[in-house]
């Protein structure tokens, strides 16, 4: 079954290396331009899972906070003044 990664985010830790060595793959069966290829959504790896846009996720919380802290003194810095 051909692998579809064309549908994965460009960030994505899931690549070619990883699908080599993955012991379980978890994904959507999907039926397009008649033919069935399988999206990844998470792989099992010996030590590791790795699940389908987890780092764009932690990134973008990262940037929130970021930005939060930096409101925050802003906000804090009009308040005394």
């Amino acid at each position: 079954l051909p692998i579809d990664q064309a549908r994965l985010p460009v960030e994505c830790e899931i690549d070619d290396k990883t699908l080599k060595h993955a012991e379980q793959i978890i994904g959507l069966l999907r039926f397009d331009a008649g033919k069935w290829c399988l999206q990844p959504l998470a792989v099992k790896l010996a030590k590791a899972t790795i699940v389908a846009g987890e780092g764009i996720m932690d990134l973008r919380a990262k940037q929130k906070s970021k930005t939060f802290s930096i409101l925050s003194e802003r906000a804090s810095k009009l308040l005394r003044g």
